[in-house]
């Protein structure tokens, strides 16, 4: 019986990590609304990034970089793609600017940590 109760705590603990982790709240997800405001938002700012302020070094093969590439098209930014599978050149400006893995961003001339693709981050060296 206590080994119930204790598989039931730990059930609902579960269940409870999941709702907050998805934003699901009340039969449907709390963070919809936010994201259409933050869509909106993010449009807007996509729009004041003038071409080139933001360089994205890929490769062909990286499903991380078709990742960032679809996130920064749903929103209309405009960006250089640098694709190390088609140009040489690419590697070694990446590594000259201290990327270490792709997707590597350089925003206004600034690396975006060392690679690797965060939203949040992008989005705030953009507002600055």
């Amino acid at each position: 019986m206590r080994t119930l109760i204790i598989l039931a705590l730990l059930a609902g603990a579960l269940l409870q990590g999941w709702k907050y982790l998805s934003g699901y709240q009340d039969g449907s997800p709390a963070g919809q609304a936010r994201q259409e405001s933050s869509s909106v938002d993010l449009q807007a700012l996509a729009k004041t990034v003038p071409a080139g302020a933001v360089v994205m070094y890929t490769t062909s093969e990286c499903p991380y970089c078709a990742q960032a590439r679809s996130w920064l098209d749903q929103y209309g930014f405009s960006y250089t793609e640098c694709n190390m599978s088609h140009d040489q050149s690419c590697h070694s400006d990446m590594q000259r600017l201290g990327g270490q893995g792709v997707p590597f961003l350089v925003v206004r001339g600034d690396p975006l940590g060392e690679g690797g693709f965060d939203t949040e981050e992008f989005i705030r060296r953009l507002r600055q």
